[in-house]
């Protein structure tokens, strides 16, 4: 499931960053490197920074190798920004949903993760809807209101109460914190997506969900509030373990087949890598233009 979502995410994200008329070889490469990182990363954070690093090396260097394709720096520097903001956002920041995904319980904990974020998003769009009149940055996303984010912080702090009658050992004081400041951080994921379309010129993502805009549209407050919850799932794992009932144990059974995927064992990835090495070994590279 985390696979393809990066798969679809970053069809999308391609499609943000670059131009239809941008080098053909430059996206393809881009592609099965943001998927490479991915594999590598949800194995071990050692392998994410090796990777991340090293192909954002690659990157720095063939575009400065071939500067002489770009119309003039600011190009050049755009080309060098976008590939490393598209390998930290959709190649390492994913990878955080697996990791958490594979600790003790962890289909449970991003379940509870998806609960803090959507219903934060939900309520921030119908408190903006009914009682929003101030803008929150319009410069950014017009339609987002002070009104909805406050309404969207309350929501996600409320999931926070309702789980602390589940979590029994756990402060609840804590919990309800830590969700509130999830529902902040997700809406910084919203605004910082935003950002980036309106940069390039686009209202939306894609066209995945009807109406609804794109992959990337439904899963950017995920991306960067899934970091915070294994950073504090893994540094706190005596403490943040889910009680044992029925209900949690059907859960964790029907969730199971469809979070625990490993995408590097998966025959996709390693085709993707054996089309990314053939790139690679291609010699006429062209710069964005």
């Amino acid at each position: 499931m985390c696979f393809m979502s990066v798969i679809l995410g970053t069809r999308e994200l391609i499609q943000i960053l670059f131009r239809s008329e941008d080098s053909l070889t430059i996206k393809t490469l881009f592609y099965f490197s943001m998927i490479l990182i991915f594999a590598l990363s949800s194995k071990s954070l050692d392998l994410a920074a090796i990777s991340f690093t090293a192909i954002s090396v690659f990157f720095f260097s063939i575009s400065l190798y071939y500067r002489s394709k770009f119309e003039d720096l600011v190009a050049l520097s755009q080309f060098q920004s976008k590939s490393i903001l598209g390998f930290l956002y959709l190649g390492l920041m994913p990878a955080f949903s697996l990791q958490l995904i594979n600790l003790p319980q962890g289909e449970l904990w991003f379940l509870g993760l998806l609960l803090v974020v959507l219903s934060g998003d939900t309520s921030a769009y119908f408190c903006g809807r009914y009682w929003g009149k101030k803008k929150l940055m319009p410069d950014i996303s017009p339609k987002k209101t002070i009104a909805g984010a406050i309404g969207g912080v309350i929501a996600s702090t409320l999931v926070g109460v309702g789980l602390s009658f589940f979590l029994k050992n756990i402060s609840s004081t804590p919990l309800v914190i830590f969700c509130g400041l999830t529902g902040i951080i997700a809406q910084m994921g919203d605004l910082f997506e935003s950002a980036v379309k309106r940069r390039f010129g686009k209202k939306d993502s894609g066209a995945l969900i009807p109406g609804h805009g794109g992959l990337l549209d439904r899963v950017d407050g995920l991306l960067v509030a899934a970091p915070a919850l294994a950073a504090a799932r893994s540094n706190f794992a005596s403490q943040l373990v889910m009680p044992s009932s029925p209900a949690l144990s059907l859960i964790h059974a029907a969730c199971t087949p469809l979070l625990s995927i490993s995408p590097v064992n998966s025959p996709s990835i390693q085709s993707a890598t054996s089309a990314s090495d053939a790139a690679c070994a291609q010699s006429g590279i062209h710069g964005s233009r």
